[in-house]
């Protein structure tokens, strides 16, 4: 039972954070207002695309780790 729990809470937090990741990652950050209240415009940034697919495999990982534990008996 309480490996249910834990497990169900844990595919649960992986949900929210990979919806996280992904809005933020989609987000237009090509400006930045400082903390003076001047506005910044920043150049560069990462490969989105590449971005979220690593991500996704990763949480792919961190899924299969919460039903393995889920499952184990011991």
């Amino acid at each position: 039972y309480e490996r249910n729990i834990i497990a169900t809470n844990a595919e649960s937090y992986l949900d929210d954070l990979e919806t996280y990741l992904i809005e933020a990652i989609n987000e237009s950050n090509t400006q930045y207002v400082s903390e003076k209240g001047e506005v910044e415009r920043w150049k560069g940034g990462v490969d989105k695309e590449k971005f979220v697919s690593e991500m996704k495999e990763n949480f792919k990982g961190f899924r299969k780790q919460v039903k393995e534990y889920k499952n184990d008996k011991t």
